[in-house]
């Protein structure tokens, strides 16, 4: 059976530890713990006669609400006026729903949406009308974004406000007071994405001037929808952890120098040296050849 050597033991913890170290962890994912949503079609305050949010939904969910409890839901309502002064304020058909889903993952696919639509609207005596107004809104792990679409708008005769808005447009209107077009107040910081969306918001002028009572103030919200997501890393951008690049060690190269061979100026001593080994090999051939001819 093959074992390791004891040497080679004592180092596995260290390879162990070191492999850990080198192995990416996952990236860190943004958790969407709850929402809230909300959309109300109208509401109007400040006159003798108000209307109350009208119609309204609203909606609270957590990783363990049950699926009835992400929605849809939904409300509308045939139309409204303001008691007494409908020429101030009326409208047509209003709807409103809101939503939510995908809690259950660790991740940032958690949401809410909110939706309000008010037909007809017709605000100051015809002055200001509207054949749509609409709003949404929606908050995930990423954060919360919102928009407002008016259709047919006009005021005193001209078209106004149609298309979608730029965030927080705000218009003077002479006897009616000041007018707010895709109102939006948003809140997105870690932890928390939350959006508020009015699609129009008409505080009225008091006064002489103006068409509320002269001892307060009065306003009206057509189309509002809420939107929040909450979660403990909720709009911190999601990150990819991507292995460190192999450095490859640089190899420098060194250019080495080759010194010739320096030739030696001959001086003559090779000869005579070559001479005397002649001289001595003729010798002893002679010896040889005398010792022979004795015998």
């Amino acid at each position: 059976m093959f074992r390791l050597r004891r040497p080679l033991r004592a180092c596995l913890p260290a390879v162990i530890l070191g492999l850990a170290i080198l192995i990416p962890s996952p990236a860190a994912r943004a958790d969407v713990d709850s929402v809230q949503g909300a959309a109300t079609g109208v509401v109007v305050t400040g006159f003798a006669g108000e209307i109350p949010p009208t119609p309204t939904v609203a909606l609270a969910a957590d990783e363990t609400s049950p699926p009835a409890a992400l929605g849809p839901f939904t409300d509308t309502a045939a139309g409204t006026s303001l008691p007494g002064f409908p020429e101030v304020f009326s409208t047509g058909a209003l709807s409103v729903s809101a939503f939510a889903g995908d809690l259950s993952g660790e991740d940032h696919a958690g949401f809410v949406e909110a939706r309000a639509t008010a037909l007809n609207v017709n605000a100051g005596g015809n002055r200001a009308t509207a054949s749509s107004i609409e709003s949404t809104c929606r908050a995930t792990g990423d954060g919360s974004t919102g928009t407002t679409v008016i259709q047919g708008g006009m005021l005193d005769g001209q078209p106004f406000g149609n298309g979608t808005p730029a965030p927080n447009t705000v218009i003077d209107v002479p006897g009616i007071g000041t007018v707010t077009l895709n109102e939006q107040i948003r809140t997105d910081v870690r932890g928390s994405a939350s959006i508020t969306v009015n699609a129009v918001h008409a505080r009225y002028a008091s006064g002489p001037e103006g068409i509320a009572p002269t001892d307060g103030s009065a306003e009206a919200i057509i189309g509002q929808v809420v939107c929040r997501a909450v979660g403990p890393d909720v709009n911190v951008p999601t990150t990819t952890t991507t292995p460190p690049t192999e450095t490859v060690p640089t190899t420098t190269i060194v250019p080495v120098t080759t010194t010739p061979v320096q030739t030696l100026p001959r001086t003559g001593s090779e000869t005579y040296l070559t001479l005397g080994v002649l001289a001595l090999g003729s010798a002893l051939a002679l010896r040889l050849l005398s010792g022979k001819n004795a015998s």
